[in-house]
C-alpha cells in the first residue's frame, strides 16, 4: 500500500489507446501503484435487467461475463463485469479466457476489425452486502457506471460493462 490514500486519477483517454497496457493498468502504473486484477469467467451468467435492456434481450439471458475484482497496492477500487453478446463471444473465443493478451479485450475487439466507441452512464446507489464486503466499504454506498462499447461503424453493441466503484478511491476524468 502506498503511504497516501488520495484517490487515483483515471483518464478516459487511456481507455481509447491501442497499447500494451491501457485503461486501469496504465492509469495505476502512471500513479505509481501496483495494479492487481482477479478475473472470473462465467460463460452463461444471466443478464441483469440493465444489461439486457441495452442488448435488447430478455433479462436472465445467458451471456459471457468477465467479472474482475480490481485493486491497487492491496486497496480494492472496483468491481467490473463485462457482458458480451453471444455473437461477439462466439466470434472471439479469447474473450472467455482470463487473460486476453496485451491490451486486453478491447485490443482483441480492435484486432477483429472493430472501431470502438464508448458511452458511460454514471450514478450512485446503496451497496449490496456482497459489494460492501468485496470493496471493504466503511459506508454502504457505491458509484456505478454502466459502460456501453459499440462498433463505431455499425453501432453493434460489443460489450456492456457494469462497474461498481468504492467512493473516494478513484477520480474518473472524462
Amino acid at each position: 500500500m502506498t503511504a497516501t490514500t488520495e484517490p487515483i486519477r483515471r483518464l478516459a483517454r487511456n481507455r481509447a489507446v491501442h497499447a500494451e497496457q491501457r485503461g486501469f493498468y496504465a492509469d495505476l502504473l502512471d500513479a505509481g501503484v501496483r495494479p492487481d486484477v482477479t478475473t472470473t469467467i462465467d460463460r452463461e451468467r444471466p443478464a441483469p435487467a440493465e444489461v439486457a435492456k441495452v442488448l435488447g434481450v430478455p433479462a436472465g439471458t445467458p451471456l459471457l461475463a468477465r467479472a474482475r475484482l480490481m485493486s491497487a497496492d492491496d486497496r480494492v477500487l472496483q468491481l467490473a463485469t463485462s457482458f458480451c453478446p453471444s455473437d461477439v463471444a462466439a466470434a472471439l473465443p479469447v474473450l472467455a479466457e482470463p487473460d486476453t493478451g496485451p491490451g486486453g479485450m478491447y485490443s482483441r475487439l480492435e484486432d477483429a476489425g472493430h472501431t470502438l466507441a464508448e458511452s458511460d452512464i454514471v450514478g450512485g446507489r446503496a451497496a449490496s452486502d456482497e459489494e460492501v464486503a468485496a470493496l471493504r466499504l466503511d459506508a454502504p454506498f457505491v458509484i456505478t457506471i454502466l459502460r456501453i462499447v459499440r462498433d463505431a461503424a455499425t453501432d453493434q453493441v460489443l460489450e456492456v460493462g457494469t462497474l461498481v466503484l468504492a467512493p473516494g478511491r478513484q477520480e474518473l476524468v472524462y
